[in-house]
């Protein structure tokens, strides 16, 4: 059966009000509503410093991270971004999607080569290779 269950996040001092996502690669990531990123292993917090991005992270930002990807995704509507961060925090970089999308949501393929953006009823591939043109 599925009675019972154990809390993820076992330390008392760690807020868990303001939690707008969670994402789990082995760590479990949380996405906090003021656009903070937390990392937890065996639930309590450990040493994780995210990047600084300009403009800061939505209340509305989503977080995308699981054991087959290398990256962490955020997805920020409002800002019509996805911002792709390495597993310690630094800033790897900023896809801005056209100012004629109106993303709702994103998935990221497991190579990492792509992601789909759900735009109204149409879904659209963006490549992740840096081209230079």
């Amino acid at each position: 059966g599925y009675s019972g269950g154990n809390p993820w996040i076992t330390d008392s001092d760690f807020s868990v009000e303001n939690i707008n996502d969670i994402g789990v690669d082995g760590y479990i990531y949380t996405l906090h509503a003021d656009g903070k990123i937390s990392k937890l292993l065996k639930g309590k917090p450990v040493d994780f410093e995210l990047a600084q991005v300009d403009p800061p992270l939505s209340t509305a930002a989503r977080l995308y991270i699981n054991e087959q990807i290398n990256h962490l995704y955020v997805f920020d509507p409002p800002s019509k971004r996805v911002v792709i961060f390495d597993t310690v925090g630094n800033l790897n970089r900023q896809i801005y999607l056209d100012e004629e999308m109106a993303p709702v949501d994103v998935a990221v393929d497991p190579s990492e080569e792509n992601i789909y953006v759900l735009d109204g009823t149409r879904v659209i591939k963006v490549p992740l290779a840096e081209t230079n043109s």
